[in-house]
């Protein structure tokens, strides 16, 4: 639930977009879409998918995100720096 102006945050699985899609009709605008790649080549894993209640700007989709390097399980330097360093996460770059 959210009130008008308020922003609903989804990480989910790329089969889940369209059902997500229509629960946002009418409600929710300024829908944003941020791909999650596992590795470079591989396809998204995951989608990171934020809406405004109320808003009636259009969907953006953004250039995705390489979540972890190739020769390893751990995350790219960036990915790291969000999720342990603290750092906001910039949707478009």
């Amino acid at each position: 639930m959210a009130r008008d102006g308020g922003s609903f945050t989804i990480v989910q699985r790329p089969d889940a977009l369209p059902e997500i899609l229509a629960a946002f009709d009418r409600r929710f605008g300024r829908v944003r879409i941020l791909p999650l790649y596992p590795r470079t080549g591989e396809p998204a894993s995951r989608l990171l998918i934020q809406a405004i209640k109320g808003s009636r700007a259009g969907l953006q989709l953004f250039a995705g995100r390489i979540l972890h390097a190739a020769d390893g399980h751990g995350f790219t330097p960036e990915c790291d720096s969000i999720l342990r360093g603290g750092q906001g996460l910039v949707w478009g770059g």
